[in-house]
């Protein structure tokens, strides 16, 4: 008589490889625009100055330039903070990904017992 047997178990296909090193990359595109960012602010700082402007609208832009780059700082800084869950979550997602379950079914003959 045949016994049925299961097995299930998961095994690597491929091997790790990390991709934790395009955080940098992603970094350096952040830091870009924040230097983008900060010359266009001195820009405006050095036109509204350089010409000896005074006045309420000069005031004003030179204001509201200083406010958005506050803002752009922020938001920069936020999207630095996040690179590096992303690209953990995506290094783990790949790796995953290098994984394939499988189940071996098999049968084994087994003598009967025989009753007296």
């Amino acid at each position: 008589m045949y016994r049925y047997y299961s097995v299930n178990l998961t095994t690597r296909i491929l091997p790790y490889e990390s991709h934790l090193h395009k955080k940098d990359k992603l970094q350096q595109y952040v830091d870009a625009i924040h230097e983008e960012d900060r010359n266009f602010l001195k820009l405006v700082q050095d036109i509204m100055t350089g010409d000896a402007s005074k006045g309420k609208i000069v005031e004003a832009i030179e204001q509201n330039a200083n406010e958005q780059y506050q803002k752009n700082e922020a938001a920069l800084q936020l999207v630095s903070s996040e690179i590096w869950k992303m690209v953990q979550s995506f290094d783990g997602q790949t790796d995953d990904m290098k994984t394939q379950s499988m189940t071996i079914d098999y049968r084994v003959w087994e003598e009967s017992e025989s009753v007296s």
